[in-house]
């Protein structure tokens, strides 16, 4: 991190204490990028299914962007359906919109009768092990799949998961 900054060792824990703290405040930068990118996504206008496809695609391309901390963040080993562990605090408020975001994209969608008739947060939260899983396996060999593809995979999965019609 320090050389990637351009700053020493010495100048990294004059600000932060620990590597733990270092860990958070990457992950709570990254959590505020991804919350926007969230935010934007659901907020389009149009049909929630064409919302949420954007999502998943702006998901996938934000992940291909920053493939270090999507690294990073599967090796934490956490899965991404549940809040992160007790005392993440502003990591935790983040991830509770982020899944609240997609649950009322979600609920939007079942309203059109896009999506299948079910608890909004569940979806959301199944999608997130869908789509943790995906990318997991997607980091595993290689990354070798351009992002393009990849978002097309996703989309797939996700149509099976979450499409009312079979797709």
């Amino acid at each position: 991190i320090g050389r990637r900054a351009g700053v020493s060792m010495g100048t990294i824990y004059s600000v932060f204490r620990s590597k733990e703290e270092v860990l958070q405040a990457a992950l709570e930068a990254r959590g505020a990028e991804i919350l926007e990118l969230v935010r934007r996504a659901v907020s389009r206008p149009g049909p929630a299914a064409v919302a949420f496809l954007d999502l998943v695609r702006d998901y996938v391309q934000y992940f291909s962007a920053h493939p270090h901390f999507l690294r990073m963040h599967l090796r934490l080993g956490a899965a991404w359906m549940h809040s992160p562990e007790n005392g993440a605090g502003k990591r935790a408020a983040v991830w509770a919109e982020i899944q609240r975001s997609q649950a009322e994209v979600l609920a939007r969608g079942i309203q059109e009768g896009s999506f299948v008739d079910a608890d909004p947060l569940l979806l959301a939260r199944l999608f997130s092990a869908v789509h943790q899983t995906l990318l997991a396996n997607w980091v595993e060999q290689g990354m070798k799949l351009p992002a393009e593809q990849f978002v097309g995979e996703v989309e797939r999965w996700v149509k099976r998961l979450l499409w009312r019609e079979p797709v």
